[in-house]
């Protein structure tokens, strides 16, 4: 993981608690670890081709959480949940009645999957779980991953637990 990180960091700093997370799942084989590694290389600028998921974004609904940063990174797991967002956004011309006369199914799947994922990653808008981080005087520092389930407090106590090996976060990390 460290040589990974190695290409993927220019100036940013990786925290020990998110190399171990990192090594666990690639082990377990349950993330692909290089999406997550390729997003950080985007927000280390080392990377060029754009990013198909959410833009970074600081954490604005808990106060607790303020200073902190988080960026989406995909995974296969969440393509059934970006499928249902987007389908919502397709257009279809024909009504239930004039398909049903003359179905076409393949054209309906190809919308309702290829397409809904083609619109989606065009705009940037793939949804994931999070790679949790705070920029300070220009350099990122990567903390944890985090998703919809994580609690807000726990989100902060794992990267307050960064304290001990990055202590310039203090200011960010107040209690």
């Amino acid at each position: 993981m460290d040589e990974w990180l190695g290409i993927k960091l220019a100036t940013g700093r990786c925290s020990q608690l998110l190399r171990r997370q990192l090594a666990v799942h690639a082990a377990r084989r349950c993330y692909d670890v290089h999406n997550i590694l390729d997003e950080i290389a985007r927000l280390e600028g080392l990377q060029s081709r754009a990013a198909p998921t959410k833009p970074a974004e600081p954490y604005n609904r808990n106060p607790l959480l303020k200073g902190l940063w988080h960026k989406h990174h995909f995974q296969p797991r969440f393509l059934f949940a970006n499928l249902k967002r987007e389908t919502k956004r397709i257009p279809f011309p024909e009504s239930t009645e004039e398909f049903n006369q003359n179905p076409d199914w393949k054209r309906l799947v190809y919308k309702l999957v290829f397409g809904a994922f083609e619109n989606r990653t065009r705009r940037a808008a793939l949804t994931g779980e999070w790679i949790v981080f705070a920029p300070l005087n220009g350099i990122n520092y990567y903390l944890t991953l985090a998703n919809h389930s994580t609690g807000d407090e726990r989100v902060y106590a794992r990267a307050k637990s960064c304290l001990s090996e990055f202590p310039e976060l203090q200011p960010v990390l107040r209690s």
